[in-house]
């Protein structure tokens, strides 16, 4: 049965027909009029055969066209073989993805293919793992921009978290920390400041100039000033207002923000600090500081009391903001053991699942091998 779509093309082409008929009959008629004295008594012709081979020709052309198309259509409407769909959040390919590109390609380069390395984007990786066959990855879009996990409901409290990042390695780790959804990006809020003007993936740095420092007088870095400068820049957006604590964690620094929430409940509202570290003395460690909103807006309209008494340029930022607090009468609020996890405190455990954070992991690899220990 002819296809309905190459009936429609086709029905002209037999008008075609019947016109070509009438005119060879016609043509027939006339020669046999002139030819019927002559030849006799007349005899039953058959069509021209260059007659006939035209309008099957013609049938032809609009048979085949009509036919092209129908399989256009039906192409068309299909679905491609080669369909293509990026990893998203919570699939096992987009936990080997990132396993591949933040541990594996970083610990053993030698044991992937050529064009698989470290500075190999997520589809490439997808790619390999999909050629391969391993955790069930499709095919992915290189023409598309690669998933991040989705930002969560707003938490109880409510935590805004920040990092100052240098350019290197430890823009690197903000990546990782980005495209896995943890650290500070598990945070209600966040923010990266930077030396280095940069987007990643979507999330632009706010620029805070040079971070260079020297030696402080604990034989730290006395790079004090570097974060004055940041807190006001913070400060003065009014967005850390809308949350109950605001955190500032270092790069390096393992975070579970939702650990810390449980830390945090009986605080709401108070202007209170949290001292993490007491080996030595009672101390808020740098690598996790976490203030209330109403400690920091203290801090915002009074701090030139402690720019003109304290000597700042010698300290720690962490000795400097905790010594400020105590001056405008801030609560430090005692809270050791598994707030932080310091190797310069009481060392690092990442088999523990109550810490908040842990510190110091400065490679890319050794903080996410941390992350997934503590998990």
């Amino acid at each position: 049965m002819m296809d309905p779509e190459v009936r429609a093309v086709a029905r002209p082409c037999r008008l075609c027909i019947a016109s070509l008929t009438a005119d060879s009959q016609h043509d027939r008629s006339a020669n046999a009029k002139a030819k019927a004295e002559a030849a006799g008594p007349k005899k039953s012709a058959a069509l021209p055969s260059e007659v006939s081979l035209a309008i099957e020709r013609r049938y032809q052309l609009a048979y085949s066209a009509a036919k092209a198309h129908s399989n256009v259509t039906k192409a068309s409407n299909a679905t491609p073989a080669s369909a293509c769909r990026n990893a998203v959040q919570g699939e096992a390919c987009y936990n080997a993805v990132l396993w591949h590109k933040w541990i594996g390609v970083v610990e053993n380069p030698g044991g992937y293919p050529h064009g698989v390395w470290r500075g190999s984007n997520r589809a490439t990786i997808q790619q390999w793992l999909h050629d391969t066959k391993q955790a069930e990855c499709p095919k992915p879009c290189f023409d598309e921009a690669y998933p991040v996990p989705a930002k969560k409901a707003k938490g109880s409290p409510s935590i805004y978290c920040f990092s100052v990042a240098r350019a290197g390695t430890e823009i690197d780790t903000m990546y990782m920390q980005r495209q896995s959804g943890t650290g500070i990006f598990a945070c209600d809020g966040h923010a990266v400041y930077s030396n280095t003007n940069t987007t990643i993936d979507g999330i632009r740095t706010i620029p805070i100039g040079n971070t260079d420092s020297g030696l402080s007088v604990d034989h730290t870095a006395a790079n004090s000033q570097v974060f004055m400068r940041t807190w006001m820049t913070l400060l003065n957006n009014n967005e850390w207002w809308h949350y109950d604590f605001i955190a500032k964690v270092d790069p390096d620094a393992v975070l579970f923000p939702e650990r810390m929430r449980g830390h945090l409940s009986w605080h709401v509202g108070q202007p209170v600090f949290f001292l993490n570290c007491a080996k030595w003395h009672p101390m808020m460690y740098g690598a996790l500081e976490v203030f209330s909103k109403q400690a920091l807006g203290r801090y915002l309209a009074q701090h030139g009391k402690c720019e003109s008494g304290l000597p700042f340029w010698s300290w720690g930022e962490d000795k400097y903001m905790g010594t400020c607090l105590e001056i405008l009468g801030v609560q430090a609020q005692p809270d050791y053991g598994n707030f932080l996890h310091d190797e310069r405190c009481w060392g690092v455990d990442c088999g523990n699942k109550a810490a908040v954070a842990f510190h110091a992991f400065k490679a890319v690899n050794s903080w996410y091998r941390c992350f997934l220990a503590s998990s």
